[in-house]
């Protein structure tokens, strides 16, 4: 099978085959292209090293899930902002989320990180 898809307009044209690609400057580029089914990376997941604060924090939610931020950063000795940070980190990597609302809501580890 051959296909050639043309990108871009003026001068700024990129010329894609099978098997290559050739940019606007002129220069030719070899690919390789490969055939991936949808679920070819259905449960690839990627490990990120805890630092030893959010592994404490991690061990604070685990004693109390109702615990607030402002109660870890005295437990920790830091500023609330810190904890803050941490725990956006944490959720944003999908190791802890808060559940119900800020104030009576509580914090869930995700199971690969309940260790």
């Amino acid at each position: 099978m051959e296909y050639k898809i043309i990108l871009g307009n003026g001068d700024n044209k990129m010329a894609v085959s099978r098997n290559s690609i050739n940019l606007a400057d002129g220069k030719k580029r070899d690919v390789e292209l490969r055939n991936q089914n949808v679920g070819d990376n259905v449960g690839v997941v990627s490990v990120m090293e805890l630092t030893e604060r959010q592994k404490k924090i991690l061990s604070l939610i685990k004693d109390n899930p109702y615990i607030s931020a402002t109660q870890m950063s005295v437990m920790l000795s830091v500023i609330k902002r810190t904890i803050e940070r941490e725990l956006a980190v944490m959720k944003k990597n999908g190791i802890i989320y808060r559940e119900g609302n800020t104030r009576t809501g509580r914090w869930v580890i995700n199971l690969p990180y309940k260790n």
